[in-house]
């Protein structure tokens, strides 16, 4: 087995720009709490290479349904097999693309590999093929980092 990762998931709030009607004072406003999946310290997104276009799954309405999905509870919902872990920032629709990655229990590990760009149309358009990053995490950390959204 490779080394194990550190995973973690952070929250932010995302903001609303509206320069046309309200002050500058007004200007950047929060209007959703976010998080991001943090991986030995870095995100997800900084590792595969991909600009901050896309957010993570865990922003949307349907949080406690894609936390038991990444907790292997649930299947997937892409026909693929596959696990979103970043969707559209508009509207969260993975018909607008959304990075994908397969999933995987070994052990008392979960593997995160295969990172891909999908969406309901194409094939999977595998990211980082010259350079394959799988991530290894410890599960009960993993379980119990992303059961701890639920609780906020």
């Amino acid at each position: 087995m490779d080394k194990i990762n550190f995973f973690k998931t952070e929250s932010y709030s995302k903001t609303e720009s509206n320069s046309k009607t309200e002050s500058n004072s007004k200007k950047n406003k929060p209007f959703s709490l976010n998080y991001d999946f943090v991986i030995n310290g870095k995100s997800l997104l900084n590792l595969l290479n991909q600009p901050p276009r896309l957010v993570c799954i865990l922003g949307w309405e349907a949080r406690e349904q894609e936390i038991q999905r990444l907790q292997l509870r649930i299947p997937p919902e892409l026909i693929s097999g596959r696990y979103s872990l970043y969707v559209c920032n508009e509207c969260g629709d993975i018909g607008c693309g959304a990075i994908t990655a397969k999933i995987t229990k070994e052990k008392d590990a979960i593997i995160w590999s295969d990172f891909g760009f999908e969406n309901t149309l194409d094939d999977v358009d595998y990211l980082n093929n010259d350079k394959r990053q799988d991530f290894y995490f410890d599960y009960t950390q993993y379980i119990d980092n992303l059961n701890k959204i639920l609780s906020m």
